[in-house]
C-alpha cells in the first residue's frame, strides 16, 4: 500500500484536517467579538456540541461502513463533509447581523466539522498504522506530525485573512485543496491488508474492556487538548493583557509545539523505548495547567504553551499504536473508538469550561483542569502495568 500517492493521500489528508479542526476554534475571538457573531462565551462553548454528536456518530459507524463500502470511501465522506464545514464557515460572515442565524450556521459548520474529523481520522489511523512494517508507532505518529501542521497553520492562516480584514476567506482557501485531495483520492487503490476478513470477524466479537480503557484515557486528554486549544487564546487575550494578534501567535506556539513534539518523538521511537515518555506526559501537562495563570509576562505565558503543547504531542498517536498493537485485529474499531473518545472530550470540555467562565475566571479554570492531567496519568500506569506479556 506504501507507494508515494498513497502516502502522499494520507499524510496530506491530515494536513488538511489539522487546518479544518483548528480554524473554528482559532477564530473565537471573531466569534465572541461584538463586531462580528457575538456569540457569548457559553455560546461560544455551545457551538462544538454538534461536532461532538456527529464526531460519535461518524467515528462509531466508520467501522462498519468500512466493513460495507471499504476505508477509501469512509475516507472521501471525511473529507466531503470537512469540505462543506469550511465553506459554512465562510458563509456565516454573510449572516453577521441576522438575529441568531450566524449561530446557526457556525452550529452546521461544527456539525459537519465533526463527521469530518470522525470519518477522516478514523479512516487515517490505520491507513498510516500498515504504510511501514514495523514501524507502525512511528508511521502513525508521523501523521499527527502532519495533522499537527495543519493545527499550527489554520491560526496563521486565520490571522492573515482577519488583517487583509476578510477573515472569512481563510474557510475557502482551505476548501480549494481538500475538494482538490477528494478528487484525486478517487484514482487511488486504498486498502487495508486484508480489509474484508478482518472487519466483518471483528465487528461480530465483544470489544475488549482494555479497549474502552484506552477510549476513557483518550477522553481525559481530549479535556486537557481542548482547554489549551479552545480557550487559550480567549484566556491570552482577556486575563493575560495580550492582543488578539499575539493571543493567535500563543494558539500557533501550542500547536507548533505539539507539532515539534510529535516529530522529536518519531525520531526518538525508531531508536529507544518511549514508554518513560509517554507515561510521564500527563503529569507534566498537568503541572503546566496548575502554574501558567500565575505567570507573568510576554514570555512566560508562551513557553508554558509550548511546554503544554510538547506534553500532549504524543500521547495520543501513541495510545492508538499501543492498543493496536495490544488488539491488532480490532485497528478500525479501535481508532473509531478513540477519535470519537478525543472529540467527546474536547467538546464536553468546551461547553463545561464555557459554563464555569461565566462564574469563575479562565486563569482558575485551567488550573482546575490540572486534574485532568492527574488522572490521565493515573490511567495511562493502570494500562501499562497491567498489560500482559
Amino acid at each position: 500500500m506504501n507507494n508515494k500517492k498513497n502516502i502522499f493521500a494520507i499524510y496530506f489528508s491530515g494536513f488538511l484536517q489539522g487546518i479544518a479542526l483548528i480554524l473554528y476554534p482559532a477564530a473565537g475571538t471573531i466569534f465572541t467579538s461584538a463586531d462580528y457573531h457575538n456569540l457569548s462565551s457559553s455560546e461560544f462553548g455551545l457551538l462544538f456540541t454538534p461536532q461532538i454528536i456527529f464526531v460519535i456518530l461518524a467515528s462509531v459507524s466508520a467501522p462498519k461502513l468500512a466493513a460495507k463500502y471499504g476505508m477509501k470511501k469512509v475516507l472521501i465522506w471525511g473529507l466531503m463533509a470537512n469540505f462543506l464545514s469550511m465553506i459554512l464557515f465562510a458563509a456565516s460572515s454573510v449572516c453577521i447581523g441576522t438575529s441568531s442565524l450566524p449561530f446557526w450556521v457556525l452550529m452546521l459548520g461544527t456539525g459537519m466539522l465533526g463527521a469530518g474529523f470522525g470519518f477522516t481520522i478514523t479512516a487515517l489511523n490505520p491507513f498510516a498504522y500498515h504504510l511501514f512494517p514495523g514501524k507502525e508507532a512511528s508511521a502513525v505518529t508521523g501523521m499527527h506530525i502532519f495533522l499537527g501542521l495543519g493545527t499550527t497553520a489554520a491560526a496563521l492562516i486565520l490571522n492573515a485573512f482577519k488583517s487583509a480584514e476578510i477573515w472569512w476567506g481563510s474557510g475557502l482557501v482551505v476548501a480549494i485543496p481538500i475538494l482538490l485531495m477528494i478528487v484525486f483520492q478517487w484514482t487511488l487503490t486504498l486498502e487495508l491488508p486484508k480489509e474484508e476478513d478482518t472487519n466483518e470477524d471483528t465487528g461480530k466479537k465483544k470489544i475488549p474492556l482494555r479497549i474502552w480503557l484506552y477510549a476513557g484515557i483518550i477522553f481525559l486528554y481530549g479535556f486537557s487538548e481542548a482547554t489549551f486549544g479552545n480557550w487559550a487564546p480567549i484566556f491570552l487575550e482577556k486575563e493575560a493583557g495580550f492582543s488578539a494578534a499575539r493571543a493567535a501567535i500563543g494558539l500557533s506556539v501550542f500547536w507548533a509545539s505539539i507539532t515539534v513534539g510529535r516529530l522529536l518523538f518519531t525520531f526518538i521511537a525508531l531508536r529507544f523505548n518511549t514508554k518513560k515518555l509517554y507515561l510521564l506526559s500527563p503529569f507534566l501537562v498537568a503541572l503546566v495547567f496548575f502554574f501558567i495563570p500565575e505567570l507573568k509576562g510576554d514570555f512566560a505565558p508562551l513557553a508554558a504553551m509550548a511546554l503544554g503543547g510538547i506534553g500532549l504531542s504524543f500521547f495520543f498517536p501513541n495510545t492508538i499504536s499501543i492498543a493496536t498493537d495490544e488488539y491488532p485485529a480490532y485497528a478500525a474499531i479501535i481508532s473509531g473508538a478513540l477519535v470519537a473518545a478525543i472529540q467527546v472530550g474536547t467538546g464536553i470540555s468546551a461547553n463545561v469550561i464555557g459554563a464555569l467562565s461565566e462564574s469563575f475566571s479562565l486563569g482558575f479554570v485551567f488550573q482546575l483542569s490540572a486534574i485532568y492531567g492527574l488522572i490521565t496519568g493515573i490511567l495511562g500506569l493502570y494500562l501499562h502495568f497491567s498489560q500482559k506479556n
